[in-house]
């Protein structure tokens, strides 16, 4: 490298061109191809096992969070039960507004149950 640049190296002048070589085979060698074709049909498989796999999951998921609703549902609706068969004490609710109190929260949740479709 000099001060100014890069240094080049004189050239003569160019040359007469060659004669051109001979045409190759156009496009993609059997072979070549074959092999593509293999490549893409493994892929296309894999992809389909994928989905496959992925869709057998979704429903296999779908039967279990089924399955936990249905769980939940039971122990929802015989805790509210129980909640239901509590009876406030007896007593004049003018008298005694905590009685009242306790009364009218039992209304409340007797009728929770049937709302939200438990028996």
């Amino acid at each position: 490298m000099g001060a100014d640049g890069p240094s080049r190296v004189p050239s003569g002048p160019k040359g007469d061109r060659g004669d051109r070589g001979e045409r190759g085979e156009e496009g993609l060698s059997r072979r070549t191809r074959q092999a593509l074709i293999y490549l893409f049909a493994v892929a296309a498989g894999l992809a389909l096992v994928a989905l496959a796999a992925v869709w057998q999951q979704s429903r296999h998921n779908a039967d279990v969070q089924r399955q936990q609703a249905q769980m939940l549902e039971l122990k929802l609706c015989t805790t509210l039960g129980r909640l239901a068969a509590l009876r406030p004490p007896a007593g004049d609710p003018v008298g005694n507004p905590s009685r009242k109190y306790e009364q009218d929260l039992h209304g409340v949740l007797s009728e929770l149950g049937p709302d939200l479709g438990c028996r």
